[in-house]
């Protein structure tokens, strides 16, 4: 496939991902089979605008979210950050009173 089957395919993968939900939650979610999600995770599908329209709700995305590439520095904070714009403000509070807690701490008494 495509760049933009590979882009929507690592997209999807790291939004549901980072939703918590299985490969099989979210094609229910979506009214897709779950086989057809596992070839589009792997860049393998070209899905309809109907269907893009479907995962994208299904993930509370926009279309626009599938298919932003994100640059390469930014990939290891990826999933904390699509969970943070889903967080409460009250959840979002208290992420960040542990983020200060934990870079508070020596560099040495720092979970790993």
């Amino acid at each position: 496939m495509g760049h933009l089957a590979g882009i929507f395919g690592k997209r999807v993968n790291a939004l549901r991902t980072a939703k918590g939900l299985t490969q099989a939650q979210l094609a229910e979610r979506a009214h897709v089979s779950e086989e057809w999600l596992r070839r589009v995770e792997l860049g393998n599908g070209a899905p309809s605008l109907n269907t893009i329209e479907a995962v994208a709700s299904a993930l509370d995305a926009s279309i626009g979210d599938l298919f932003d590439e994100p640059a390469s520095s930014d990939t290891p904070y990826e999933g904390l950050i699509a969970a943070a714009k889903q967080m409460t403000p009250d959840e979002l509070a208290w992420l960040e009173q542990a983020s200060r807690l934990v870079l508070s701490l020596p560099r040495s008494g720092r979970p790993t």
